[in-house]
């Protein structure tokens, strides 16, 4: 292991870095984002984009290199719905996706009054439901999220593994 150490401290920091990126995993981070408004109900989107049979979900998307979550989250709700928010808390981080790395984000509330600006490339529309009372089709694991943040206290933040 010494020799190890000696040749890993002789190499540059560029080439240690290029080593690092080489042997290790790649993903993808991507932000759900709970936004809940004044009456406790929280925001859904039926996407567009969703073949599947669940197409109602938490808005959010993938953060994109250099940003951070919270940034990312920002830029992702004013290209969705055209609207600012304030990012809170991370709620749950949930690894074991194939190539990502998600976190669930509480922001602060919002009011029931503001217009959305959709993009209807991504979203038919958006609604606000009580957590508990989301559509049949919601994604399984937003509806879990949505439990979660039902029972969650403010200072708790939950690491899931598939």
């Amino acid at each position: 292991h010494k020799l190890l150490s000696y040749i890993w401290k002789h190499f540059g920091k560029h080439t240690q870095w290029r080593l690092l990126w080489i042997f290790h995993a790649k993903f993808n981070v991507g932000v759900s984002i709970i936004i809940p408004n004044t009456e406790g109900k929280v925001l859904l989107g039926k996407h567009v984009f969703s073949a599947e049979k669940n197409p109602w979900r938490l808005l959010g998307g993938f953060v994109s290199k250099g940003e951070n979550i919270f940034d990312g989250a920002k830029r992702e709700m004013k290209e969705e719905l055209g609207i600012e928010i304030e990012p809170e808390r991370v709620m749950i981080v949930r690894s074991g996706f194939a190539h990502r790395v998600e976190f669930s984000i509480v922001t602060k509330p919002i009011s029931t009054e503001i217009f959305f600006k959709l993009d209807s490339k991504e979203l038919e529309r958006v609604e606000w439901f009580e957590p508990g009372t989301e559509p049949a089709d919601t994604l399984l694991y937003h509806k879990e999220i949505l439990q979660k943040y039902k029972n969650n206290s403010p200072q708790q933040v939950e690491i899931v593994n598939f």
